[in-house]
């Protein structure tokens, strides 16, 4: 019998509600600052992810 069989053991992270703010952002369809709240980050961090990409 082997200990752990089938357990995934990886860690995943789902991205795509950031691409959202930041696509949402970039169209001007809400505001940074409403971006920022609904990822629950401070501004200047939103603010600052956003212009690296």
């Amino acid at each position: 019998m082997e200990i752990g069989f089938g357990k995934y053991q990886g860690n995943e992270n789902s991205y795509r509600f950031k691409q959202l703010l930041y696509r949402a952002v970039s169209e001007e369809a809400i505001s940074m600052s409403k971006a920022s709240n609904l990822a629950n980050q401070k501004l200047a961090t939103f603010r600052d992810e956003f212009i690296e990409i």
